[in-house]
Protein backbone atom coordinates (compact mmCIF):
# COMPACT_ATOMS: atom_id res chain seq x y z
CA UNK A 1 0.00 0.00 0.00
CA UNK A 2 1.50 3.52 -1.08
CA UNK A 3 1.66 5.51 1.87
CA UNK A 4 0.33 9.30 1.19
CA UNK A 5 2.56 12.13 2.95
CA UNK A 6 0.82 15.21 3.68
CA UNK A 7 2.04 18.44 2.36
CA UNK A 8 4.41 20.72 3.97
CA UNK A 9 2.45 23.52 6.57
CA UNK A 10 2.38 26.99 4.86
CA UNK A 11 4.61 29.39 6.67
CA UNK A 12 2.65 32.56 7.37
CA UNK A 13 3.71 36.07 8.72
CA UNK A 14 1.90 38.62 9.76
CA UNK A 15 2.72 42.39 10.07
CA UNK A 16 -0.20 44.19 11.08
CA UNK A 17 -1.42 47.43 12.67
CA UNK A 18 -2.13 46.78 16.28
CA UNK A 19 -1.41 44.20 18.63
CA UNK A 20 -4.95 43.19 19.00
CA UNK A 21 -5.31 43.15 15.74
CA UNK A 22 -2.24 40.73 15.08
CA UNK A 23 -3.27 38.22 17.32
CA UNK A 24 -6.96 38.16 16.36
CA UNK A 25 -5.47 37.01 12.51
CA UNK A 26 -2.85 34.57 14.24
CA UNK A 27 -5.84 33.03 15.99
CA UNK A 28 -7.39 32.85 13.00
CA UNK A 29 -5.07 31.50 10.55
CA UNK A 30 -3.84 28.84 13.17
CA UNK A 31 -7.24 26.92 13.44
CA UNK A 32 -6.19 26.05 10.02
CA UNK A 33 -4.65 23.20 9.29
CA UNK A 34 -2.70 24.13 6.46
CA UNK A 35 -0.89 26.34 8.02
CA UNK A 36 1.39 27.56 10.96
CA UNK A 37 1.96 30.93 11.82
CA UNK A 38 5.81 31.65 12.13
CA UNK A 39 5.81 35.01 13.50
CA UNK A 40 4.04 38.18 13.87
CA UNK A 41 5.02 42.13 14.78
CA UNK A 42 2.82 45.11 15.18
CA UNK A 43 5.93 47.46 15.20
CA UNK A 44 7.58 49.72 12.71
CA UNK A 45 10.38 49.51 10.71
CA UNK A 46 9.60 45.72 11.27
CA UNK A 47 11.82 43.04 11.17
CA UNK A 48 11.96 41.81 7.24
CA UNK A 49 14.56 39.24 7.17
CA UNK A 50 12.08 37.39 9.36
CA UNK A 51 8.90 37.40 6.99
CA UNK A 52 11.43 36.55 4.62
CA UNK A 53 10.88 33.06 5.65
CA UNK A 54 7.92 32.46 5.37
CA UNK A 55 5.91 31.12 2.46
CA UNK A 56 3.51 34.04 2.53
CA UNK A 57 3.55 37.48 4.40
CA UNK A 58 0.21 38.77 5.52
CA UNK A 59 1.09 43.21 5.52
CA UNK A 60 -1.20 45.37 6.65
CA UNK A 61 -0.86 48.62 4.26
CA UNK A 62 -1.71 50.89 6.90
CA UNK A 63 1.00 50.69 9.70
CA UNK A 64 1.46 53.71 12.60
CA UNK A 65 -0.91 55.75 10.74
CA UNK A 66 0.81 55.63 7.52
CA UNK A 67 -1.45 54.24 5.08
CA UNK A 68 1.73 53.03 2.71
CA UNK A 69 4.49 51.77 5.34
CA UNK A 70 3.21 48.60 4.96
CA UNK A 71 4.14 48.76 0.64
CA UNK A 72 7.24 49.74 1.52
CA UNK A 73 8.27 46.99 3.87
CA UNK A 74 6.25 44.82 1.09
CA UNK A 75 9.31 46.18 -1.32
CA UNK A 76 12.07 45.37 1.27
CA UNK A 77 10.99 42.29 1.65
CA UNK A 78 11.14 41.56 -2.03
CA UNK A 79 14.79 43.34 -1.89
CA UNK A 80 15.93 40.37 0.58
CA UNK A 81 13.58 37.65 -0.88
CA UNK A 82 12.77 38.08 -4.82
CA UNK A 83 10.14 34.99 -4.57
CA UNK A 84 8.43 36.25 -1.57
CA UNK A 85 5.08 36.25 -1.85
CA UNK A 86 3.09 38.76 -0.33
CA UNK A 87 -0.81 40.05 0.53
CA UNK A 88 -1.44 43.66 1.36
CA UNK A 89 -4.70 44.03 3.97
CA UNK A 90 -6.49 46.95 3.12
CA UNK A 91 -9.28 48.57 5.06
CA UNK A 92 -11.34 49.65 1.72
CA UNK A 93 -10.62 49.32 -1.95
CA UNK A 94 -8.51 52.34 -2.52
CA UNK A 95 -7.16 52.42 -6.00
CA UNK A 96 -3.57 54.36 -5.21
CA UNK A 97 -3.30 51.61 -2.67
CA UNK A 98 -4.16 48.56 -4.49
CA UNK A 99 -1.76 49.94 -7.45
CA UNK A 100 0.94 50.65 -5.48
CA UNK A 101 0.55 47.12 -3.85
CA UNK A 102 1.41 45.34 -7.22
CA UNK A 103 3.82 47.29 -8.23
CA UNK A 104 5.66 47.07 -4.85
CA UNK A 105 5.56 42.85 -5.86
CA UNK A 106 2.08 42.03 -3.84
CA UNK A 107 0.67 38.76 -5.18
CA UNK A 108 -2.53 39.84 -3.49
CA UNK A 109 -4.42 42.44 -1.48
CA UNK A 110 -7.58 41.46 0.49
CA UNK A 111 -9.81 43.58 2.17
CA UNK A 112 -10.70 43.23 6.12
CA UNK A 113 -14.23 43.54 4.87
CA UNK A 114 -13.94 40.31 3.49
CA UNK A 115 -14.67 37.13 5.67
CA UNK A 116 -11.70 34.96 7.61
CA UNK A 117 -12.78 32.27 5.08
CA UNK A 118 -12.22 33.83 2.04
CA UNK A 119 -8.55 35.19 4.10
CA UNK A 120 -7.61 31.56 3.83
CA UNK A 121 -8.36 31.12 -0.14
CA UNK A 122 -6.67 33.85 -0.04
CA UNK A 123 -3.41 32.67 1.36
CA UNK A 124 -3.25 29.28 0.02
CA UNK A 125 -4.18 30.53 -3.67
CA UNK A 126 -0.80 33.09 -2.87
CA UNK A 127 1.21 30.03 -1.96
CA UNK A 128 0.31 28.13 -5.16
CA UNK A 129 1.45 31.01 -7.43
CA UNK A 130 -1.78 32.49 -7.76
CA UNK A 131 -2.71 36.49 -7.78
CA UNK A 132 -5.53 37.54 -5.73
CA UNK A 133 -7.55 40.27 -6.12
CA UNK A 134 -11.61 41.16 -5.80
CA UNK A 135 -13.42 42.73 -8.92
CA UNK A 136 -13.28 46.15 -7.99
CA UNK A 137 -9.51 45.82 -7.58
CA UNK A 138 -8.82 44.09 -11.52
CA UNK A 139 -11.14 47.35 -12.49
CA UNK A 140 -8.44 49.66 -11.24
CA UNK A 141 -5.62 47.61 -12.83
CA UNK A 142 -7.81 47.81 -16.07
CA UNK A 143 -8.44 51.25 -15.73
CA UNK A 144 -4.28 52.11 -15.10
CA UNK A 145 -4.55 50.15 -18.31
CA UNK A 146 -6.73 52.77 -19.82
CA UNK A 147 -6.62 50.66 -23.31
CA UNK A 148 -2.71 51.29 -23.36
CA UNK A 149 -0.34 48.87 -23.41
CA UNK A 150 3.41 48.77 -23.94
CA UNK A 151 4.27 49.18 -27.68
CA UNK A 152 6.62 45.96 -26.59
CA UNK A 153 6.69 43.55 -24.01
CA UNK A 154 10.68 43.32 -23.79
CA UNK A 155 13.07 40.59 -22.33
CA UNK A 156 15.89 41.06 -19.89
CA UNK A 157 18.28 41.22 -23.46
CA UNK A 158 15.55 43.76 -24.91
CA UNK A 159 13.74 41.06 -27.40
CA UNK A 160 10.29 41.63 -28.36
CA UNK A 161 8.17 38.67 -26.67
CA UNK A 162 5.01 39.19 -28.70
CA UNK A 163 3.83 39.22 -32.18
CA UNK A 164 1.58 41.96 -33.26
CA UNK A 165 -1.39 39.77 -33.06
CA UNK A 166 -0.78 38.55 -29.50
CA UNK A 167 -0.26 42.20 -28.63
CA UNK A 168 -3.82 42.91 -30.36
CA UNK A 169 -5.20 39.82 -27.92
CA UNK A 170 -3.63 41.40 -24.41
CA UNK A 171 -5.01 44.93 -25.96
CA UNK A 172 -8.51 43.18 -25.75
CA UNK A 173 -7.61 41.84 -22.39
CA UNK A 174 -6.62 45.20 -20.70
CA UNK A 175 -10.15 46.41 -22.23
CA UNK A 176 -11.98 43.52 -19.98
CA UNK A 177 -13.39 41.75 -22.86
CA UNK A 178 -13.95 38.23 -22.68
CA UNK A 179 -12.76 35.39 -25.44
CA UNK A 180 -15.96 35.56 -27.59
CA UNK A 181 -15.46 39.26 -27.69
CA UNK A 182 -11.84 39.29 -28.94
CA UNK A 183 -12.19 37.20 -31.49
CA UNK A 184 -15.53 39.07 -32.06
CA UNK A 185 -13.44 42.14 -32.28
CA UNK A 186 -10.38 40.34 -34.08
CA UNK A 187 -12.48 39.06 -36.20
CA UNK A 188 -10.86 34.91 -35.64
CA UNK A 189 -12.66 32.07 -33.56
CA UNK A 190 -12.60 31.77 -30.02
CA UNK A 191 -10.54 28.72 -30.23
CA UNK A 192 -7.87 30.69 -31.94
CA UNK A 193 -8.39 33.32 -29.40
CA UNK A 194 -7.59 30.81 -26.82
CA UNK A 195 -4.82 29.65 -28.42
CA UNK A 196 -2.93 33.17 -28.82
CA UNK A 197 -3.30 33.45 -25.25
CA UNK A 198 -1.98 30.62 -24.35
CA UNK A 199 0.78 31.30 -25.73
CA UNK A 200 1.04 34.61 -24.42
CA UNK A 201 0.99 33.23 -21.16
CA UNK A 202 3.77 30.98 -22.07
CA UNK A 203 5.82 33.82 -23.56
CA UNK A 204 5.44 36.05 -20.70
CA UNK A 205 5.39 33.44 -17.96
CA UNK A 206 2.08 33.94 -16.30
CA UNK A 207 -0.40 31.76 -15.25
CA UNK A 208 -3.88 33.57 -15.88
CA UNK A 209 -6.04 36.73 -17.48
CA UNK A 210 -5.35 38.83 -13.98
CA UNK A 211 -1.39 37.89 -13.95
CA UNK A 212 -1.21 39.01 -17.20
CA UNK A 213 -2.82 42.21 -16.70
CA UNK A 214 -0.25 42.57 -13.93
CA UNK A 215 2.46 42.18 -16.14
CA UNK A 216 1.10 44.84 -18.40
CA UNK A 217 0.99 46.87 -15.97
CA UNK A 218 4.25 46.77 -14.41
CA UNK A 219 5.33 47.03 -18.52
CA UNK A 220 3.99 50.54 -18.63
CA UNK A 221 6.94 52.23 -17.70
CA UNK A 222 9.04 50.19 -20.30
CA UNK A 223 10.56 53.16 -22.23
CA UNK A 224 11.04 52.33 -26.30
CA UNK A 225 14.03 54.94 -26.97
CA UNK A 226 15.83 51.62 -28.75
CA UNK A 227 14.48 49.99 -31.11
CA UNK A 228 15.51 46.23 -30.64
CA UNK A 229 15.30 43.35 -33.32
CA UNK A 230 11.99 42.65 -33.94
CA UNK A 231 11.30 38.82 -34.84
CA UNK A 232 7.83 39.28 -35.12
CA UNK A 233 7.41 41.73 -37.60
CA UNK A 234 5.98 39.74 -39.96
CA UNK A 235 4.52 35.69 -39.87
CA UNK A 236 7.98 34.82 -42.33
CA UNK A 237 10.13 36.56 -39.55
CA UNK A 238 8.15 34.89 -36.64
CA UNK A 239 8.53 31.29 -38.43
CA UNK A 240 12.15 31.73 -38.38
CA UNK A 241 12.68 32.98 -35.25
CA UNK A 242 10.54 30.47 -33.84
CA UNK A 243 12.60 27.59 -36.03
CA UNK A 244 16.39 29.22 -35.09
CA UNK A 245 15.14 28.81 -31.37
CA UNK A 246 13.36 25.13 -31.31
CA UNK A 247 17.12 24.21 -32.73
CA UNK A 248 18.23 25.37 -29.05
CA UNK A 249 15.19 23.80 -27.27
CA UNK A 250 14.12 27.81 -26.95
CA UNK A 251 10.66 27.82 -27.82
CA UNK A 252 7.84 25.47 -27.62
CA UNK A 253 7.69 23.72 -31.06
CA UNK A 254 3.75 23.98 -30.54
CA UNK A 255 3.75 27.35 -32.11
CA UNK A 256 5.90 25.91 -35.04
CA UNK A 257 3.08 23.40 -35.14
CA UNK A 258 0.27 25.19 -35.64
CA UNK A 259 2.07 27.67 -37.89
CA UNK A 260 2.26 24.61 -40.77
CA UNK A 261 -1.25 24.07 -39.92
CA UNK A 262 -1.87 27.74 -40.94
CA UNK A 263 -0.08 28.18 -43.62
CA UNK A 264 1.83 31.49 -41.82
CA UNK A 265 5.15 32.46 -42.99
CA UNK A 266 5.48 28.93 -44.00
CA UNK A 267 3.15 26.61 -46.89
CA UNK A 268 1.05 24.69 -45.43
CA UNK A 269 2.26 21.15 -44.53
CA UNK A 270 -0.07 18.67 -42.50
CA UNK A 271 3.52 16.29 -42.28
CA UNK A 272 5.29 19.70 -41.01
CA UNK A 273 2.59 20.23 -38.17
CA UNK A 274 2.51 16.86 -37.21
CA UNK A 275 6.03 16.17 -36.74
CA UNK A 276 6.15 19.50 -34.49
CA UNK A 277 3.32 18.33 -32.35
CA UNK A 278 5.25 15.19 -31.67
CA UNK A 279 8.63 17.02 -30.76
CA UNK A 280 6.48 18.80 -28.64
CA UNK A 281 4.96 16.41 -26.73
CA UNK A 282 8.06 15.17 -26.14
CA UNK A 283 9.90 18.30 -24.43
CA UNK A 284 6.77 20.27 -23.72
CA UNK A 285 5.49 18.50 -20.55
CA UNK A 286 3.15 20.89 -19.63
CA UNK A 287 1.73 20.65 -22.87
CA UNK A 288 1.82 17.09 -23.83
CA UNK A 289 -1.82 16.74 -23.46
CA UNK A 290 -2.50 19.21 -25.96
CA UNK A 291 0.18 17.83 -28.62
CA UNK A 292 -1.56 14.71 -28.54
CA UNK A 293 -4.77 15.91 -29.05
CA UNK A 294 -3.78 17.97 -32.20
CA UNK A 295 -1.75 15.01 -33.45
CA UNK A 296 -5.36 12.91 -33.10
CA UNK A 297 -6.99 15.71 -35.44
CA UNK A 298 -4.42 15.32 -37.81
CA UNK A 299 -3.85 11.95 -38.39
CA UNK A 300 -7.75 11.39 -39.75
CA UNK A 301 -6.58 14.11 -42.83
CA UNK A 302 -3.05 11.95 -43.53
CA UNK A 303 -1.87 8.77 -45.02
CA UNK A 304 -0.32 6.61 -43.31
CA UNK A 305 3.19 7.41 -45.52
CA UNK A 306 2.52 11.12 -44.64
CA UNK A 307 2.38 10.38 -40.78
CA UNK A 308 5.38 7.67 -41.40
CA UNK A 309 7.70 10.54 -42.29
CA UNK A 310 6.28 12.84 -39.97
CA UNK A 311 7.25 11.06 -37.38
CA UNK A 312 10.39 9.88 -38.86
CA UNK A 313 11.38 13.39 -38.84
CA UNK A 314 10.64 13.96 -35.69
CA UNK A 315 12.29 10.79 -34.19
CA UNK A 316 15.48 12.20 -36.11
CA UNK A 317 15.38 15.98 -34.90
CA UNK A 318 14.85 14.87 -31.47
CA UNK A 319 17.64 12.45 -32.11
CA UNK A 320 19.98 15.50 -32.32
CA UNK A 321 18.98 17.93 -30.17
CA UNK A 322 16.95 16.13 -27.27
CA UNK A 323 17.66 12.27 -26.79
CA UNK A 324 16.47 11.85 -23.50
CA UNK A 325 12.93 12.79 -24.63
CA UNK A 326 12.46 9.48 -26.82
CA UNK A 327 11.45 7.75 -24.05
CA UNK A 328 8.28 9.41 -23.33
CA UNK A 329 7.27 9.11 -26.89
CA UNK A 330 8.31 5.11 -26.52
CA UNK A 331 10.09 5.79 -29.85
CA UNK A 332 12.97 3.62 -30.69
CA UNK A 333 14.92 5.85 -33.15
CA UNK A 334 16.15 2.99 -35.34
CA UNK A 335 16.59 4.51 -38.57
CA UNK A 336 18.97 4.02 -40.78
CA UNK A 337 21.74 6.90 -42.42
CA UNK A 338 20.35 6.09 -45.76
CA UNK A 339 16.81 6.46 -44.57
CA UNK A 340 17.48 9.62 -42.73
CA UNK A 341 18.50 11.33 -46.74
CA UNK A 342 16.01 9.45 -48.14
CA UNK A 343 13.84 11.54 -45.85
CA UNK A 344 15.41 14.84 -45.64
CA UNK A 345 16.93 15.44 -48.74
CA UNK A 346 20.57 16.07 -46.43
CA UNK A 347 22.09 14.26 -43.58
CA UNK A 348 21.27 17.64 -41.21
CA UNK A 349 17.98 17.38 -39.47
CA UNK A 350 16.73 20.92 -40.49
CA UNK A 351 14.28 19.70 -42.53
CA UNK A 352 10.43 20.75 -41.84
Amino acid sequence: MTQKFAEPLVKVFIQDTHRMGTQLLRNVIARDARFEVIGTECIYPANAERAADADVSLVSASLHGSPMKGIEFVRKLKSIRPDAKAVVLIDASDREIVMESFHAGARGVFCRDDSYKSLARCIWSVHKGQVWAATTEIDFLLDSLGGRIPMRFLDAKGSVLLSSREQDVVAKVAEGLSNREIAERLSLSEHTVKNYLFRIFEKLGVANRVELILYAVSQLGTTAEATPKDPFKDDATTFAWYREEAEKCGVTPFAIAEMYLEARGVPASRAGALMWFIVAEAICEDIAERSKEAQQHLRFKMTTEEMRRARQQAIKWLKAKHASSLESLRIQPQISEDEEESLFGESHPTAV
